[in-house]
């Protein structure tokens, strides 16, 4: 017969085992639920950072658009002035053409104009010459002011260090 001790200590031994058991399949539940919620937890910041990546990219195409946009504004303006320029251009052309035609009419007047019509012509050609002088002082003023400018800004933007 088996002594008593024995089956006591068998009985101890199942019962240890079975708790054993019972805490194993707890605990593998307890970490199979902790595994899911962190599968969760990872899915969720996955898709957060899917959506800010998205919101990011339609940040940049919002930028470069905006930036194309300005870009052919620019260029557009650009090409109004040259348009502007070009026909401002050709009218002083032709301006100027017709002083040397009425300069080279003139000498031929003036050999037989009489004094007070000299004297009427010499008046008006001191302001003619008076006004000329000024809108050229005008204009080197501006071009100096200009080129100034466009000094300043070439020497202050900044250039990569690379």
């Amino acid at each position: 017969m088996i002594p008593r001790a024995a089956i006591m200590a068998g009985a101890a031994a199942s019962a240890a085992a079975l708790c054993v058991a019972i805490g194993w399949s707890a605990n593998g539940w307890r970490l199979s639920a902790s595994l899911e919620r962190a599968r969760l937890e990872s899915s969720k910041y996955r898709a957060e950072v899917l959506a800010e990546k998205a919101s990011a990219a339609e940040r940049v195409r919002k930028v470069e658009g905006d930036w194309n946009a300005k870009y052919q504004t620019a260029v557009n303006a650009a090409r109004d002035r040259e348009r502007t320029l070009r026909a401002d251009l050709v009218a002083v052309r032709d301006a100027s053409q017709r002083l040397r035609d009425q300069q080279a009419d003139a000498a031929t007047r003036i050999a037989t104009a009489p004094t007070s019509t000299l004297a009427d012509y010499t008046i008006t050609l001191s302001a003619v010459f008076e006004d000329c002088r000024a809108a050229y002082a005008e204009m080197g003023e501006v071009a100096q002011r200009h080129a100034d400018d466009a000094r300043t800004l070439i020497e202050a933007w900044p250039v990569n260090q690379e």
